[in-house]
């Protein structure tokens, strides 16, 4: 554990300065997507650099908050407030003062092992995000933290609602304000990217509004009051992290090894019967579950589930124009006996029940969304891993106008088994960030690294 320390030199709410000629929208009601995040902890992320002495660092903070106050009015729902109206049972993303808060702050903290260890200072991490109070409504859902060290470097980190975007939306965010703020300290005109639409109503279905506050009833129903989902949080000190690199090779070696398992088993069972080729996410999401049902030593008749998140936007009717800013995310959950998962044929069986459940979640998105929270509440923490982001999300991308990060990290990783995904710093690889209880950390390691090269 950590026992540097981070002062804390300023934190300022900065108020968005909207053309006048443009009123503010008015309130937007939270979509069915949105909604089911009430109860659950904000995402904090955190982007490390270092080496940057060249620029100083109250320029560095300067050009982040006017940058920030430039991209947010093409993404309101950021600055907005969620509010709650006790009159319909909603919650609303209320524009009429939009902003957002912004913390300047100094640490002693060796920058170096942060960069370069697998396994986390989570101590540090969580010093180096922003706290959003969110146990009650109203709140502003987003904030930034921009930190130097004493050592040389700067940490940004910014913690933001769930309610108001999910992963897809938030990077259309950052590659935003990225570009703007590189345009900014390089005196250039920002760059031209499409803008978002945050329209909830493009989300068709007719008791779309009914299965909203159904949502919001059971996930927080002592609102304002917004709970901590159960499960979320308990014992999050305890857990180790710990962050794996795939390089291209290794990724491509998965899913040739998950394609030739697949011809097998359609050979041996001359059937005809088809499916399509597995992607890199399916074999790579295959080789985290079985590796977390072997380093939790399963008994075999108990059953494991995994879930993940699916987006949505394409398989919509009609479908959400490109650049949706809000959730349209559905969770996708599988589950099979350890028995299964931990055989010799482990890899392939995960592969098929996750395949299957992917794609009759996506053959009809909303035709089980009344059943959405309930399939969910009897899913067994102990026995449940998950994965959440993409390694689609170019995470090593983000250069503000001083370079590229040396290191990104999802900091709010709360449950034991939980996995998130981006892509690598290097052209081709995948970052694989694991939380897990400490106890279990080696033997996943240990699963994890063998199961690559088997």
């Amino acid at each position: 554990m950590s026992q540097s320390t981070v002062d804390v030199l300023s934190k300022t709410r900065v108020s968005l300065q909207l053309p006048t000629t443009t009123p503010p929208p008015p309130p937007t009601k939270l979509s069915l997507f949105d909604a089911v995040w009430i109860g659950l902890p904000p995402v904090q992320r955190l982007f490390l650099y270092r080496n940057i002495d060249h620029v100083p660092f109250s320029t560095i903070a300067g050009f982040l908050k006017s940058s920030l106050s430039s991209t947010l009015p093409h993404f309101l729902p950021l600055a907005g407030k969620l509010a709650y109206v006790p009159s319909t049972g909603d919650v609303d993303i209320d524009f009429s003062d939009p902003g957002f808060a912004f913390l300047e702050a100094e640490s002693d903290i060796d920058l170096r092992p942060l960069i370069e260890d697998q396994v986390h200072d989570t101590e540090a991490f969580r010093k180096l995000v922003p706290l959003l109070h969110a146990a009650e409504l109203p709140f502003w859902p987003f904030s930034v933290q921009v930190t130097g060290f004493k050592c040389g470097g700067v940490a940004i980190g910014y913690s933001v609602h769930h309610a108001v975007a999910d992963g897809i939306a938030i990077w259309q965010f950052v590659t935003a304000w990225t570009g703007n703020c590189k345009a900014e300290m390089n005196s250039k005109p920002q760059p031209r990217y499409r803008l978002p639409t945050f329209d909830r109503e493009l989300i068709k279905h007719p008791r779309a509004e009914e299965i909203a506050r159904n949502f919001l009833r059971t996930a927080a129903p002592d609102l304002p009051i917004c709970p901590q989902a159960p499960g979320i949080n308990e014992g999050r000190h305890q857990l180790a992290r710990r962050t794996f690199v795939l390089d291209a090779p290794t990724i491509r070696s998965l899913k040739q090894r998950a394609m030739q398992q697949q011809q097998q088993q359609h050979s041996n069972a001359n059937d005809g019967s088809r499916r399509p080729p597995p992607s890199s996410f399916l074999a790579l999401a295959a080789h985290l579950w079985t590796s977390f049902v072997r380093a939790k030593s399963l008994k075999p008749e108990e059953s494991s589930v995994f879930v993940l998140l699916a987006d949505c936007r394409a398989r919509l009717d009609p479908r959400l124009p490109e650049g949706y800013f809000g959730n349209c995310v559905r969770g996708v959950h599988a589950d099979a006996p350890a028995s299964a998962l931990a055989a010799e044929d482990g890899l392939s069986r995960a592969r098929a029940k996750l395949g299957g459940s992917i794609a009759e979640a996506l053959e009809d998105p909303l035709g089980d969304v009344d059943r959405w929270l309930g399939d969910f509440a009897g899913v067994p923490f102990e026995r449940l891993s998950s994965v959440a982001g993409s390694p689609r999300f170019k995470a090593y991308e983000a250069d503000f106008g001083f370079g590229r990060p040396d290191r990104v990290e999802l900091v709010s990783m709360n449950r034991d088994g939980e996995v998130a995904l981006v892509g690598g710093k290097d052209e081709g690889t995948v970052q694989v960030t694991v939380a897990l209880n400490r106890n279990q950390m080696d033997a996943y390691a240990e699963a994890f690294l063998s199961g690559l090269s088997d």
